[in-house]
């Protein structure tokens, strides 16, 4: 019959394993979440018309795309990889660059529709 110890050591292999692979899991969940809002906002931005040419359109834009991607950053972390990480994983440092744009675009645009 196995002794206590052997007993008892089997159970605490079996929880780190459990632990490992639970860890494991939440990290493919981020990364595949992070993946998946990114390909979100690319689909949107391509469902955006094309941003208009104007100086001050580009402007404003750009100025609303920067204070975004500020506040963002300002919550966003690199994980172990070098990945940035705000409550999932994107995919790369590029991914809030696309984010923040479509973002700028869709309030430029309901600005632009409200008449602010």
């Amino acid at each position: 019959a196995p002794s206590d110890q052997s007993l008892r050591r089997e159970s605490e292999l079996a929880v780190a394993r459990a632990a490992a692979e639970r860890g494991a899991r939440r990290e493919r969940l981020a990364v595949s979440g992070g993946h998946l809002l990114s390909a979100a906002f690319r689909f949107l931005g391509e469902l955006l018309p094309a941003p208009s040419d104007s100086s001050e359109s580009k402007a404003v834009t750009t100025a609303l795309e920067a204070t975004l991607k500020q506040n963002l950053a300002d919550l966003v972390e690199p994980d172990d990889r070098g990945r940035p990480r705000l409550t999932f994983a994107l995919p790369d440092a590029t991914a809030l660059d696309g984010l923040t744009n479509v973002l700028a675009r869709l309030l430029v645009r309901t600005q632009s529709a409200n008449g602010l």
